[in-house]
C-alpha cells in the first residue's frame, strides 16, 4: 500500500513539474501595409498583470480582448489552462519594428515573453482623382479626395477637399488623419468648421450620406506629378464604427515657360496695376511718394515688389512698405497689394523714373503678360499734387506680341503670378533724411528716432561722443555712427554765437574752412546714407565704411578739436 501511495505522489509531482510556466507573444501577421490593422496576442498559463512594450510608432486601437482557453499538450497528455490578452493597432511609419517583450507580474515575480519583429511596407495608393468607382459603391463607407483641377501650372491655386460617403447615417468622425501632399507646399485652410453635416445625396443611383471636410487651398511649386496621399478616419454611428481609408489623387503640375521677362514678379493668375505720384523731386531734398496698387487673384501673396529704375539724382529709402488687402478663397489670394516707395532728390537737376514694367503669367492664356505704367520727369509734378499714371499691356508667349488696352480701364489685364521670384529683392532700408532747409517727412519705419539737429545749448562732452562712436563701431550701428561724427563736427565748429545747427549747415561751414576735408566727409556721408537708409546702391563694403569713418573722426579730432 505504501508503495502504491508513493507511486501516486511521485506521478502527481511529475505532472506539476511538467506543467512549466508558459508566456508567449505573437502577432497575426509579420508583414503589413502602412495603416493596416495588426493584432498582438499574449498567451500564458500564468495569471497576473500583463503589460507589453510597444514601439513609439505603434498606435493602439480600440479592440481589446481577454479570456481563457484549454490547450492539450499531446506529447505529455497534459491539459493546460491558457489565459490570453489581445490588442489591435497600426503603425504610423514605414520600417521594421520590434514588439515586446510582454511581462506578467504575479506577486513578487515578473515573467518575460519573447519579442516579435514586424515589417511595415509603404501602402499602395489607388488614385481615383475624385471619381467614385463601382467597387467603392459596394462598401459600407468610403472616401475620396476632390480637387478642382487635374492639371495646372506651378503657382496656380488648387482647392483640395476630403469627402466621405456612407450607407448609414454617421454620428461622428474619430481619429481623422488628413491627406498628405508629397511636396513642400504653400497651404491655407478654407475651413469647414468643427460642426460637420452629413447630407443625403444620390450618387450614381445610390442614396448615400455625404460629409465634406478639410477644405484647403494649396499652391504647388515645381513641375511634375503632385501626389496627394489618402486621408484616414473612423466613421461612427453611436458606438459602432468603421475604418475608412480614402483613395488618393495625383495632379499634373506644369512648370512655367522658361522665357520669363526680367520684370516677372512671380505672379501666376490675373492682375491689374495702377500707380500714383505724390510730392516733388525737382529740388534737392524733395520727397516723392510713389504708390503702386497691384490688384488681382492667384498667388498674389507671394509676389515680389517691382523695382523702380531711378535716374541719377534720385535715391530710394529702404524697402518699399507693403500693405496686404486680400483674402484666400477658391481663386487663390484675391484682393490687392499696395506698394509704397519713398524717393528723395539729391540735386536740383531734371530727374526721371523710367516706365514701370510688371510681368506676370496668365495660365488661361498660357503666356507672360507685361504691364507698362508710365514713368515721369521731375518737372511733371508740383508739390502737394498727385498724378495718376496709365499704361499698356504686352502679351508674350514665345516672342513679344502686340500692345493691348490701357491697364487703368481694362479688367482683362489681370496679373497672374506664379512661383518664386526671378526678381532681385528691392534695394534699400527706410527713411532718414539728409537734412536740408526743408525737413522731408520721415517714413514711419525710419531708423532714426529724431533728426540730427544740434543746439548750442546742448552740453556735449567730447569723451562721451568718442565713446558713442566706439560703441557704434563695435555694433556696426551706422545710424549712431553718423550722429557721433556730426556731434564731433559740431564740437569742432561751434562758437558762442553759433545758432542751432543741422547737418547741412555744419557741412557748409566745413566747406568754407577746408574744401579737401569737406570732400572726404561728403563722400563718407553719402556712403553712410547708402547703408543706413538702404539707398539705391548695392554691395557696400561695411568694413571699408568703418575704416573710412575712423579716418573722418581722425580728421576732425586732429585738425579742428583742441585737446
Amino acid at each position: 500500500m505504501k508503495a502504491y501511495l508513493t507511486i501516486i505522489f511521485f506521478s502527481f509531482a511529475c505532472i506539476l513539474w511538467a506543467q512549466k510556466n508558459i508566456i508567449k507573444l505573437e502577432v497575426d501577421q509579420k508583414r503589413i501595409k502602412l495603416g493596416e490593422s495588426l493584432v498582438i496576442t499574449v498567451r500564458s498559463n500564468i495569471e497576473g498583470e500583463i503589460s507589453i512594450d510597444f514601439p513609439p510608432e505603434f498606435v493602439r486601437g480600440y479592440d481589446v480582448m481577454s479570456g481563457m482557453e484549454q490547450v492539450v499538450d499531446y506529447n505529455s497528455g497534459i491539459v493546460n489552462t491558457i489565459n490570453y490578452y489581445s490588442q489591435n493597432g497600426s503603425f504610423k511609419k514605414v520600417g521594421t519594428f520590434t514588439i515586446g517583450p510582454a511581462y506578467i507580474k504575479r506577486g513578487k515575480h515578473v515573467y518575460k515573453s519573447n519579442t516579435v519583429q514586424v515589417t511595415i511596407q509603404k501602402e499602395n495608393i489607388e488614385n481615383s482623382n475624385g471619381s467614385i468607382t463601382n467597387k467603392q459603391l459596394k462598401q459600407v463607407a468610403f472616401g475620396v479626395i476632390e480637387v478642382d483641377k487635374s492639371t495646372l501650372y506651378e503657382g496656380e491655386p488648387l482647392v483640395v477637399q476630403a469627402k466621405v460617403f456612407s450607407k448609414f447615417a454617421p454620428t461622428s468622425i474619430e481619429d481623422y488623419q488628413s491627406y498628405k501632399i508629397e511636396q513642400s507646399i504653400d497651404k491655407h485652410n478654407l475651413g469647414n468648421g468643427q460642426n460637420l453635416t452629413a447630407k443625403r445625396e444620390q450618387v450614381k443611383g445610390n442614396s448615400l450620406y455625404v460629409i465634406s471636410h478639410d477644405r484647403s487651398l494649396v499652391f504647388p511649386s515645381g513641375g511634375g506629378t503632385l501626389q496627394i496621399r489618402p486621408f484616414k478616419l473612423i466613421l461612427r454611428q453611436n458606438f459602432d464604427g468603421v475604418a475608412v481609408i480614402s483613395t488618393g489623387t495625383s495632379i499634373t503640375v506644369k512648370p512655367l515657360p522658361n522665357n520669363a521677362p526680367k520684370s516677372f514678379i512671380g505672379m501666376v493668375g490675373q492682375l491689374e496695376a495702377a500707380c500714383k505720384f505724390n510730392g516733388s523731386c525737382s529740388k534737392k531734398g524733395d520727397i516723392l511718394k510713389v504708390e503702386l496698387v497691384l490688384s488681382g487673384k492667384g498667388n498674389l501673396h507671394n509676389i515680389e515688389p517691382p523695382i523702380l529704375k531711378l535716374s541719377k539724382g534720385l535715391i530710394q529709402f529702404g524697402k518699399p512698405e507693403i500693405i496686404e488687402e486680400f483674402t484666400f478663397g477658391n481663386n487663390g489670394a484675391e484682393g490687392r497689394m499696395i506698394v509704397n516707395y519713398t524717393i528723395q532728390s539729391t540735386n536740383n537737376e531734371v530727374k526721371s523714373i523710367n516706365d514701370i514694367l510688371i510681368s506676370y503669367f496668365n495660365p488661361q492664356k498660357e503666356a507672360y503678360i507685361t504691364l507698362t505704367l508710365s514713368g515721369f520727369k521731375s518737372n511733371e509734378i508740383q508739390e502737394n499734387k498727385t498724378i495718376e499714371k496709365k499704361g499698356s499691356t504686352t502679351i508674350m508667349k514665345k516672342t513679344t506680341d502686340k500692345n493691348e488696352q490701357s491697364i487703368q480701364t481694362s479688367s482683362d489685364n489681370v496679373i497672374p503670378w506664379g512661383i518664386a521670384s526671378l526678381v532681385s529683392v528691392l534695394s534699400i532700408a527706410f527713411v532718414g533724411v539728409y537734412f536740408i532747409r526743408k525737413k522731408p517727412t520721415i517714413p514711419k519705419d525710419e531708423i532714426i528716432k529724431s533728426p540730427i539737429i544740434i543746439s548750442n545749448n546742448l552740453e556735449l562732452n567730447k569723451d562721451e561722443v568718442i565713446q558713442n562712436f566706439e560703441r557704434a563701431i563695435n555694433h556696426k550701428n551706422f545710424t549712431q555712427l553718423e550722429r557721433a561724427i556730426f556731434e564731433l563736427l559740431f564740437l569742432a565748429l561751434k562758437t558762442n554765437n553759433t545758432p542751432t545747427l543741422n547737418k547741412e549747415s555744419l557741412m557748409d561751414q566745413l566747406k568754407s574752412l577746408n574744401n579737401e576735408h569737406y570732400q572726404v566727409v561728403f563722400n563718407w556721408h553719402q556712403s553712410i546714407q547708402q547703408v543706413t537708409y538702404g539707398l539705391n546702391v548695392a554691395g557696400t563694403d561695411h568694413e571699408h565704411l568703418i575704416s573710412t569713418s575712423m579716418h573722418v573722426r581722425d580728421i576732425i579730432l586732429t585738425n579742428y578739436i583742441t585737446s
